[in-house]
């Protein structure tokens, strides 16, 4: 293949592009290559009668494959006696492996080189290969068609909660396993992902992925305004030319429409009013009304939606509005002022009920959705009316915190800190005293062991090291749950009780156990003794070593005082003879020491454990909302109650993500929506946290879909 003039040609899995080398071409008089029709202003082009993608750039597009796995490829790599091969395209490479009767995959990279591999080799990641089956008819042909059980059928429905539960109208318990997919609250006004798959495609792969329901955030603006156009609808809606000349509202309708043809149930999510992405304090949506949206309009637009998908079973539920959190200059509430967030969200629930009498609503928790720890004060979920329909939703990421969890991310610091120190010092400390016995000489002089203040005694010094660690442990670890708020954010004050309490305590711990290393190091003790020149210095008896810190015996120095004796500079000779120095270790003392050191480096790294360790965790989530789903009424009077985690996501395989799903896996009643399914944020910027590519086809995060399709496996199957 060749390209016109000004265009660089570029292998891809769907075909061979020939692709402008300029960035932007609008309004640079671009045209068209042959093959490709415009579609809009230059330089918006696509390929004619090829199924492929469609690209903001003079394009190309030949000889698709539709069964390419994207970024992976086979290893072994090749065949015996198949080699690497340069081809021309992927269709050319696949053509080759057909070829072949051993051949079972091939992988094609962008540098044009193919290999062939049979049927005992593994797929392993690769971004720059593209791999798949000599054909692609037999291998659909083959392959068996898996039985759809995660889905909810339609004669379940509605739903309805009770307790903690989600009941079908026979009473059997349901779980919602969804997955967030948006783009119609954003700028672009439409569900990403429709530029390269049309709405049916899209629709089949969420339930091919395991599955039941997708949460679709909107905004108001973005369906209020039913005469607003798409920008660049022709890039957008590619593979949806049908949708290219709708509103926003129709195409919201198309994917509804499209995701409930295909069996899922849809939950509708009012994220924000004005389009654009969320959330932070500054962006002015963190209330349900904005200056140019009040109240009125948010409630109208509840009534509105209720009632154009009342016919439409699957779209089961309301999230009427996401993450409720501070503004610059307003903190929402649970009960009294203008900011009452429950008063508004049981207004809001009322009239979708009064439009949809069957829909479940979803209410978010206060400040990111972190916290119901207020839900006791108005128990929204026991009210008349409402009654059976109330979900409370809470969003977690692996920066969400409430203060004793930052607290207890500071406390690792700490007792990471005072373990290492304090095992540094002893190992030290004691080497040197080893040798220093082993070598009958003292490495580090008496003189130079000056502490401040001065040493008040072993027994003193060990007590004092032992109160400190243990009222600095004892306040971090109890008494920071009685005295913090957990449904606070995450920010620690300098007036506080951790810095006014816990550091110094820790300092002071930290003062005291350096202090007992000291002590240590003068186990390995002089005693003082006059030996003639020719005569052998007498060996000391352990038992009088250690009895003085001067590294003198009592009883020697009483006895040469009562004689008028002085003693001799052992560093001046006389006629008579010299002073010599005797060392000896303290073996009682230094034991004494090394266990106190040894029992204060334990106690640090057992409440570091604690720290990091899953029930720590467990006990700020079970703080923040967990508590709604104790078996019995909690002390404040609420009945348990049903939640819903309706944002959770992640980029990378971390010690959070296992504690979620442990929790969820612990909680089966806690139903759940992934965030997020695309591959973009917007186009040309990747969403790390998606489940899917930039193709909408092809996994991002193998792992991470396995552990969520785990997840559901084990609420359809329990054990």
């Amino acid at each position: 293949m060749s390209c016109p003039d000004g265009f660089q040609l570029e292998i891809r899995a769907e075909g061979d592009v020939c692709r402008g080398e300029q960035e932007d071409g609008m309004g640079a008089g671009w045209t068209c290559p042959r093959g490709c029709v415009q579609t809009g202003a230059p330089p918006f082009c696509q390929a004619l009668g090829v199924r492929g993608h469609c690209l903001d750039s003079p394009c190309r597009v030949q000889d698709v494959v539709s069964c390419l796995d994207r970024y992976a490829r086979y290893e072994p790599l090749d065949l015996p006696g198949e080699g690497r091969t340069q081809e021309a395209n992927v269709r050319a490479c696949q053509q080759r492996c057909a070829s072949v009767a051993a051949c079972s995959h091939f992988s094609f990279f962008r540098d044009g080189g193919c290999h062939l591999q049979d049927s005992s080799a593994g797929l392993v990641p690769d971004e720059d290969a593209f791999c798949g089956p000599p054909s692609c008819a037999s291998s659909s042909a083959s392959e068996p068609v898996p039985e759809v059980t995660w889905l909810i059928d339609r004669s379940s429905l509605p739903l309805q909660v009770r307790g903690s539960h989600l009941l079908s109208v026979d009473g059997r318990r349901q779980v919602l396993a969804c997955v967030n997919w948006y783009g119609a609250h954003m700028e672009m006004l439409v569900n990403n992902g429709l530029n390269v798959r049309s709405l049916a495609e899209v629709a089949n792969h969420i339930v091919e992925l395991k599955f039941n329901c997708v949460r679709l955030p909107y905004s108001l603006d973005s369906l209020n305004l039913s005469a607003a156009s798409i920008p660049h609808p022709a890039s957008q809606l590619c593979h949806n030319p049908e949708l290219q000349a709708s509103t926003p509202l129709e195409i919201f309708d198309s994917t509804v429409q499209a995701l409930t043809d295909a069996g899922l149930l849809v939950v509708l999510n009012n994220h924000v009013s004005k389009r654009g992405w969320c959330c932070d304090a500054s962006d002015g949506e963190g209330l349900w009304y904005t200056d140019d949206f009040p109240e009125s309009v948010w409630l109208d637009h509840l009534s509105f939606l209720a009632a154009r998908y009342r016919d439409n079973a699957r779209v089961v539920g309301f999230d009427i509005r996401n993450e409720i959190r501070s503004t610059e200059f307003e903190t929402p509430t649970w009960g009294g002022g203008s900011t009452n967030w429950a008063e508004a969200a049981s207004k809001g629930s009322r009239r979708v009920l009064d439009a949809n009498p069957d829909m479940l609503l979803f209410i978010s928790g206060l400040e990111y959705s972190m916290f119901l720890c207020d839900v006791p004060q108005r128990p929204l979920h026991m009210e008349p009316g409402l009654e059976g329909h109330i979900i409370y939703t809470t969003h977690e990421y692996d920066w969400y915190k409430n203060s004793i969890q930052t607290l207890y991310e500071s406390g690792e610091i700490l007792c990471g800190f005072f373990a290492t120190y304090g095992a540094l010092l002893l190992v030290v400390s004691l080497a040197t005293v080893l040798f220093s016995a082993a070598c009958e000489v003292a490495i580090v002089p008496r003189r130079r062991l000056c502490c401040w203040p001065k040493l008040r005694g072993l027994y003193f010094e060990v007590a004092s090291a032992m109160l400190f660690v243990a009222a600095f442990l004892v306040s971090l670890l109890l008494l920071a749950r009685a005295v913090m708020d957990p449904c606070q954010s995450g920010e620690l004050h300098v007036v506080s009780f951790p810095t006014l309490v816990i550091l110094p305590l820790w300092l002071l711990g930290l003062l005291f156990s350096g202090r007992l290393s000291c002590l240590l190091l003068r186990t390995f003790r002089p005693v003082s003794a006059i030996a003639m020149d020719e005569e052998k210095p007498s060996p000391v008896s352990p038992d009088r070593v250690g009895g003085m810190d001067v590294g003198i015996e009592m009883s020697e120095l009483n006895l040469n005082r009562a004689e008028g004796a002085t003693p001799q500079n052992p560093n001046i000779m006389t006629d008579q003879g010299k002073e010599h120095l005797q060392y000896a270790l303290n073996h009682k003392r230094a034991s004494v020491i090394v266990l106190a050191m040894l029992f204060l480096i334990c106690a640090n790294a057992a409440a570091l454990l604690f720290l990091q360790s899953y029930e720590a965790w467990q006990q700020s989530i079970d703080d923040r909302w967990g508590f709604l789903l104790q078996p019995e009424p909690n002390a404040e009077g609420a009945a348990v109650a049903a939640v819903w985690l309706g944002e959770f996501g992640t980029a990378t395989d971390t010690t959070w993500w296992s504690n979620m799903l442990r929790y969820l896996a612990s909680r089966p009643v806690v139903g759940w929506a992934y965030w997020p399914l695309n591959g973009e944020k917007r186009p040309g910027e990747i969403e790390t946290y998606g489940i899917l590519h930039d193709d909408m086809r092809t996994i991002r995060h193998p792992w991470k879909l396995a552990d969520l399709q785990d997840l559901l496996s084990k609420r359809l199957n329990p054990v």
